[in-house]
């Protein structure tokens, strides 16, 4: 799951075997303005984050295409200029939904092509409500076998949108849930666009019950970014056990390959890398939650982070 590590942007996630919870992050979503950009006529989606007294706003651009919609830009508050992603990938269907139906996202330069596939219809409870006929929504990497465990879920409702989400590790357990609060929309559909409509959702992280190192050999671990939040840069430190190939990786809330900061051998010991807050190209990269994720052997760790301006 190197190439897309989905996370924030369009949220996702559920409770289950783990232990403790961990709740904070608040995202609220308003439908803000229709506009075309590029030709392209969608809508503007203005998105606030909250977690730990930080706070950050941005707007996304949505069009729609082949009867789905489609993430096609974004900017941070206070500027007018988009950063666009001709072949981002797709967000939520609207057409008429099937359990099996099956549909692919647009591959990008930076991630790997995705499968979204309806798994099952079934009831949703979360603070918001009670939502009978939830298309649940299983995403996977295109190199998956269809019935494999997905790298995330998410439940939609007509005429509400989203409802709840489940991000997993790679072992089938849960990373994080994401569900909806409270909300306010009008009109019809998979993902009502009427002016003035608004969605909270509330992230919680799951932390995974400790592991009996007799059961499993630790390899390395991952030390939390310092300073989080950053600017203009952050230590990310982590430790071997042994020596080997190493690949430590900066994502953004999408899923984009950001920079690699590690991909060579390394000897076992303590080591710290800085990232600067610049892309692969040298470009300052925008403020916003960003994910780092170190590979080890057959370990591996995803941490988030913070870029503030």
């Amino acid at each position: 799951m190197n190439k897309l590590l989905t996370a924030a942007v369009l949220l996702v996630a559920m409770t289950f075997l783990a232990g403790p919870a961990s709740a904070g992050a608040i995202l609220t979503m308003a439908v803000q303005e229709h506009t075309t950009l590029n030709g392209n006529p969608g809508t503007v989606i203005h998105e606030t984050f909250e977690e730990d007294g930080f706070t950050e706003s941005m707007d996304f651009f949505i069009i729609q295409e082949d009867g789905k919609h489609r993430l096609y830009g974004l900017r941070e508050e206070g500027s007018d200029i988009w950063e666009f992603f001709p072949d981002a990938y797709y967000v939520v269907p609207v057409s008429s939904m099937t359990i099996g139906q099956t549909w692919v996202g647009l591959p990008g330069e930076d991630w790997a092509t995705t499968t979204y596939t309806i798994g099952v219809i079934e009831t949703i409870t979360v603070p918001a409500g009670i939502f009978p006929n939830a298309y649940r929504v299983d995403k996977r990497l295109a190199s998956q076998a269809p019935d494999s465990q997905p790298f995330e879920s998410e439940w939609y409702v007509n005429g509400a949108g989203r409802v709840y989400g489940e991000q997993y590790n790679e072992d089938g357990t849960i990373d994080f849930y994401t569900e909806l609060t409270s909300y306010s929309v009008s009109g019809s559909g998979f993902f009502p666009e009427d002016l003035g409509n608004t969605w909270e959702y509330e992230e919680t992280v799951v932390f995974p019950s400790p592991v009996n190192d007799q059961e499993m050999p630790v390899m390395a671990t991952l030390a939390n970014a310092y300073p989080n939040p950053f600017n203009p840069s952050t230590q990310l430190a982590f430790e071997l056990t042994e020596s080997g190939p190493v690949r430590l990786g900066i994502y953004d809330a999408t899923g984009r390959l950001i920079t690699t900061l590690v991909d060579e051998h390394r000897a076992d010991g303590h080591h710290e890398v800085t990232w600067n807050g610049r892309d692969n190209s040298g470009r300052l990269s925008p403020a916003g939650v960003y994910l780092y994720r170190l590979e080890h052997g057959s370990f591996s760790e995803t941490k988030r982070m913070t870029l503030v301006k």
